[in-house]
Order: C-alpha cells, then structure tokens, then sequence
C-alpha cells in the first residue's frame, strides 16, 4: 500500500519579477513488486496562482484520477489514466503501451479519450472546445498513423463532427483523410502540418452544400468551397500565410454567387490580391490593403445584368474607385457610368457619378452627378447637381429639366460631427413650370435634416412672370422621436 502527501511552491521567474505559485498532491493505492511494477493508484493535485499566467484560468485548479498500469523491464503499459476537474466539467482517459522502451525505437500505441474540454475552462461561450472526442496513435516516433474522431466548435467555427487521419513523424504530419460535417454539409481536408524547423501547414480545403444560415449574421444560402491555403509561424517573427480561393459558389439570398480570390496575411496586414466576385454577369473586383489600422482597397464594377436584383431593370452599369485611409475614417473615391439603364417606365440613356467623400468631419466631399433620361411620355428629362466643400462645409447645386419643367437650386451649409444631421440654408430656388408660372425664393432661409426630424424655415416665392408669392414653413418630426 502507498499513501503519499506533498506541498510544494515555486517562484516562476517572469518580467518585472517572480510569480509564486503553490500547491500539494496526495497519491494512495497499491504498489505490486513482480517480475514487473503493476500500480493501481488515486491522485489528486492543487495548483493555485495559475490565475498569473493566464487571466482565463481559475486561481485555484484541482484533478482527481486513477493510474493503472504496469512497468516491465521492456514495456510500460498505461491501463487507464484519467482526470477530472473540480472548477470546469473536462474529463480525460489515456491507455497507452510503449514497448521496446530500451530500444532506439520504441513503438507506442495510444487512445487519449475527452469530454466537455473548452477554452477558456470556466466560460460560458468559450472560444473553442471539444464536446467529445478520441485520438489515437500507433506506431514509432519517425513513423506512426494517427486518427481522430471529435466534435469541434469555436466562436470563429461552426460546430461539427471531424474524423482526420493520416501519417506522421518527429517533425510533422499528414492529413491523408479529413472529413467534417458541417453547416449540414461536407468539409474536407487534406495536407500537411509541422513543427520543427517552425510550425508550418499546407492544406487543400473543399466544402459542399454549406447552409450559410446557420452562420451567425450571414445571409441564407448554399455554397460549395474549393481553397488552398499555406503559411508558417516563424519564431519571433508576424505570422505568413497565404489563402488561394479558387471557387466559393452556390447561391445566397436566392441569387447565384461566384467568388474566385487571393489573399496574402504578413502579420495583421491582409494584402489582396485579387477577388472576383460575379452573379449572373454582373461582377465585382477588388484589390489592395487592409490592416486593423488602415485600408486601401482598388475595385471595380461591371453590372450588364440588373435586373437579376431589380426586377424590370436593365442595361449597364460601369464603376471603379478606391476605399482607402484609417478604419474609423476611410475615405472613398467613385466613377459610375450608366448606358441605356432601364427601370419601371423610365429609360436613362446616360448616368455618370463622380464622388470624394470620407468621415471625418473635415474630409473633403465632393460629388457630381449627370444624368439623361427618357419617361414612357416620351419627355426627356435631364439632372445635374454639384456638390463641393466638405462635411462641415459644402455648397450644393441642383439643376432639373423635364420638357418645359424647370428646377434650380443652390443650399449651403455642413454635416453634423457625428454624421446624422444636416444644417445649413437654402440659398436660391426658382421654378419654372407652364401652368403654374416662375417661381424664385426671395431670400435666404433655414435648412436641416436628420433621421428623426426635418425643418425649412420661412420660405417666401416671388413669382416672375406676373404678380404673386406663396410662403411657407416646414416643421416634421418622426414617430420614433
């Protein structure tokens, strides 16, 4: 019989200092002396302080457990080796045998067994973890097979039942079989992972009917997935890598997608390559930069088929601009130019757009649009509106013709800090109309406008062509105000 009772502390150096962790482990059962050592045993272990090391874990963590098993003068077998935790639900079971133990090759054969084993331990949406699961290993350190069989879920991966399999050695293994049913789907994947010389991987990943509903904040759909990615983790260094989308296509929100890309990651920094991102034959195209701090993204738009979004419509749509600067205020730049557009009744023979804008309160803003149109009347109707300055402070002009109809007029003023108001006055309106005459604001007045509420301060027309006026004032407030 053993009974064996110990404490012990430990000063673990760290920067600025020690960290004092402390504990104890008490050991009682059987000890059988043979021609080999057999031991059937229970354990328990305290850690406290492990709160310094990691601010997810416990100050406090206690195991409970048996050791079975025997030691032979050339084999050691593990019968059963297990543990339970007092703070957090994880289980764990190892039966293990090494024999040849005195050889420069030992074989090992090993079945590790968990249940309910999170990160962080103790939380109630953990990262990631692992409801249940088993891995086995057989065979010498340069050359054994491995297999696994777990249920794996995690706040960035939709929960799933995995089985991976495969070859391995010191410096590495092989996935020759990996299978998950995911997303009500399939996911595969093949390739290889290493740790020596540097944690490295090279995987070839495919996907087939994916239901994207069950993805938090993701639109319904159905997609099949072909990709590549590699990289390494040097030591000391920002993490490489480098994702090859070759195909992401099915169907979301009903209309068919088509996404082809390449990304390189160099640290937090994303570099673009290129992405293709086509419906029907209307495509997207963007390249460039994106890092937590700053963007700077190149793209371009080809919409020959509108009417695949916007029943009834048709014709082209041609744009290019660039989103670039810090996250919380990136500025943007727009081209668009449209040819033959058709929507409901009316025909836009021409559209062009010309937009510099950004968020921060200063940034430049300017904005020019052009556009010919042809109503089922058969009147052609022409707008042009110019808007120069920035968000604080701009000028806007609007020029609208429809026949013998006529609208011209000029506002100043700026946007709010936080971008949700306007204010400002409209400087200049005159309206010309064959029934009702010419019309022109006498003066000046007050203009705003948000989300919840609008004002037009006294406004008084003069009419122009003969004698009259007309004022009016304009007080609106949502419901929700």
């Amino acid at each position: 019989p053993l009974d064996l009772a110990l404490e012990w502390a430990y000063q673990l150096p760290a920067e600025g200092g020690v960290l004092p962790l402390s504990g104890g482990a008490r050991l009682s059962g059987d000890l059988l002396w043979d021609e080999q050592l057999g031991f059937a045993l229970d354990y328990r272990v305290v850690a406290r302080g492990l709160e310094q090391l990691n601010t997810e874990l416990p100050p406090r963590v206690e195991a409970r457990g048996q050791l079975q098993g025997a030691q032979g003068p050339d084999a050691l077998e593990i019968e059963r080796a297990s543990a339970a935790f007092e703070e957090f639900p994880a289980q764990l079971a190892i039966t293990a045998r090494l024999q040849g133990q005195n050889d420069p090759d030992p074989r090992l054969q090993l079945q590790a067994d968990w249940q309910r084993v999170y990160w962080p331990p103790m939380s109630e949406q953990p990262l990631a973890g692992s409801e249940a699961g088993r891995l086995s290993l057989e065979g010498q350190p340069d050359d054994y097979q491995w297999q696994l069989e777990a249920s794996i879920a995690g706040e960035s991966m939709p929960a799933g039942q995995w089985h991976l399999a495969g070859p391995g050695d010191t410096l590495g293994l092989r996935v020759e079989r990996g299978v998950g049913q995911v997303l009500e789907g399939q996911v595969g994947i093949l390739g290889d992972l290493t740790w020596e010389p540097e944690p490295r991987w090279d995987l070839a990943v495919t996907g087939e009917r994916l239901n994207t509903a069950l993805l938090p904040d993701t639109p319904s759909g159905h997609l099949d997935l072909a990709m590549h990615t590699q990289g390494t983790l040097p030591e000391g260094e920002a993490p490489q890598a480098t994702v090859t989308l070759e195909q992401l296509s099915g169907t979301l929100l009903d209309y068919p997608l088509a996404l082809r890309g390449k990304a390189q990651l160099a640290g937090d920094t994303i570099q673009l390559q290129a992405l293709s991102a086509m419906s029907g034959a209307n495509e997207v195209q963007a390249s460039g930069a994106v890092s937590p701090e700053s963007l700077d993204l190149a793209w371009e738009v080809r919409a020959a088929d509108p009417g695949l979004f916007l029943p009834g419509a048709a014709g082209l749509l041609l744009g290019s601009g660039r989103l670039a600067g810090p996250v919380d205020a990136p500025r943007v730049e727009a081209e668009l130019a449209g040819a033959d557009l058709v929507l409901q009744d009316t025909l836009l023979q021409e559209l062009q757009i010309s937009l510099q804008a950004g968020l921060d309160p200063d940034a430049p803003l300017q904005l020019t649009v052009n556009a010919r149109a042809q109503a089922q009347d058969q009147h052609d109707a022409d707008l042009g509106l110019s808007l120069i300055g920035s968000n604080a402070s701009h000028t806007l002009q609007l020029h609208a013709k429809r026949g013998a109809q006529q609208v011209q007029a000029e506002l100043a003023g700026g946007v709010s800090k936080q971008l949700d108001a306007w204010h400002g006055e409209l400087l200049d309106l005159d309206l010309r109309d064959p029934l009702l005459g010419q019309w022109r604001l006498r003066q000046p007045t007050t203009l705003a406008a948000s989300a919840e509420a609008a004002s037009l301060g006294r406004a008084c027309l003069a009419r122009q062509d003969q004698s009259g006026s007309a004022c009016t004032r304009l007080e609106w407030q949502g419901s929700g105000s």
